[in-house]
């Protein structure tokens, strides 16, 4: 859903979900857009209370999810 370019950082990628639910298939999007970039950070942004990390994505509360994407100072 979101491609983020942050300088002198990596990029970020980012899926957005309203569920609560934590699937998998949610992060194949950004999988399949990964090589195109150098290291990026992946999240799949949701309502879900847990954060877990499945792989090389972060699946995190989406309130919790955007302080982390860009408190980078």
């Amino acid at each position: 859903d979101l491609i983020i370019e942050r300088p002198g950082l990596s990029t970020v990628l980012v899926e957005i979900k309203s569920t609560k639910e934590i699937i998998d298939d949610h992060c194949k999007n950004l999988l399949s857009i990964e090589e195109s970039f150098s290291k990026p950070i992946m999240y799949v942004l949701n309502n879900s209370k847990n954060t877990i990390m499945k792989g090389r994505v972060k699946y995190i509360n989406w309130k919790e999810g955007i302080k982390e994407i860009f408190d980078y100072n």
